[in-house]
């Protein structure tokens, strides 16, 4: 597998930058329920998969870092390419990056599969593209077992240009990953041989941060995945726009937090439209280590001002959670 050796070459030397440089995304976690595809066209029926290549038709004008796509491919790697040409040299998302195989594999009977669907009507339509019960090469080759599994799916939203990975049933019984935990990642230029920027989550799945991997330097490295694994009905959302469902407008709207960059003190400022009935406040290192945790409880309107005085300068995640609403924007200390 190219990326395969291309990770694993590389990983063993170097250093990875601790910045989200230029990075067009702003990075949200929801939880919605996981439902597997339904009218959905599989990729390869009946046959037992392995590095599969494969084509898929947006269905739609999608854009992504700057150039316009109407395909999809998938050249035989953990992640699949927006494509324009044969030729291909552009973008690529990582949903799941890990060496995945069909867990028939061993028996010669397929036992995992690959959807598409494309859902709603135009304007509004959404790419789907789904991994069910897939396994991992690793466990199959090494171990000759297929004890763990993962089911996920990928969105692009027509229109927005928004994208998401969703997160299903999973079962991670053994050493599986390329990284310390799942990789979820984008390559904005990428040959199968190297690329020119790379972004990556890393850290806890309830709040991520994004490593930044340059790939001009000879001596990049990727840093840890997100560890552990995504729990079933996580969504990570990747956003171009303000993308929000109902339950976190209001957080999303009615909190300032400032100043950015800031020094020893961060302020937020709170006008809610309906109290928080509680709401809790921590904030995440770039390892994804909370650094300050605060219970605020009931609140709808006020300030809070933090004194951070110990935390060294870098970027940092601040996370607002009201039961199942969260909310979390980046912020940098000087």
């Amino acid at each position: 597998m190219k990326l395969r050796m291309l990770l694993s070459s590389l990983l063993l030397s170097g250093s990875f930058c601790l910045l989200a440089q230029d990075f067009p995304y702003e990075v949200s976690v929801i939880t919605r329920p996981y439902e597997p595809l339904t009218d959905a066209t599989e990729i390869l029926p009946g046959e037992v998969w392995d590095d599969p290549d494969y084509f898929i038709p947006i269905g739609f004008p999608f854009e992504a870092f700057g150039t316009v796509f109407d395909t999809l491919y998938n050249p035989g790697f953990v992640g699949v390419g927006f494509m324009d040409n044969i030729e291909f040299t552009g973008p690529a998302l990582l949903p799941y990056g890990s060496d995945l195989i069909d867990r028939g594999a061993l028996t010669a009977t397929s036992q995992s599969q690959i959807f598409y669907k494309l859902d709603g009507t135009a304007p509004d339509r959404i790419l789907k593209v789904e991994y069910r019960n897939a396994g991992f090469f690793d466990e199959l080759s090494g171990l000759g077992v297929n004890d763990s599994y993962v089911n996920f799916q990928f969105w692009l939203y027509e229109g927005s240009n928004n994208m998401e990975v969703l997160f299903g049933d999973r079962e991670i019984v053994n050493d599986v990953h390329f990284t310390d935990g799942a990789f979820v990642g984008f390559f904005d230029a990428y040959n199968f041989l190297d690329f020119v920027n790379g972004w990556h989550l890393s850290g806890t799945p309830d709040a991520p941060t994004v490593y930044f991997v340059d790939g001009s330097d000879p001596n990049w490295q990727f840093g840890p995945g997100v560890d552990p694994d995504p729990d079933p009905n996580t969504v990570f959302r990747f956003s171009l726009e303000p993308f929000v469902d109902t339950e976190e407008a209001a957080l999303a709207a009615g909190t300032q937090v400032f100043p950015n960059p800031f020094g020893e003190v961060l302020s937020l400022q709170f006008d809610l439209p309906a109290a928080a009935e509680n709401l809790e406040l921590r904030v995440f290192d770039l390892l994804g280590q909370a650094v300050y945790s605060e219970r605020l409880g009931e609140i709808q309107t006020g300030r809070r001002d933090l004194l951070l005085t110990g935390l060294p300068a870098g970027a940092y995640t601040v996370q607002l959670r009201d039961g199942q609403e969260v909310w979390s924007t980046m912020v940098v200390k000087q």
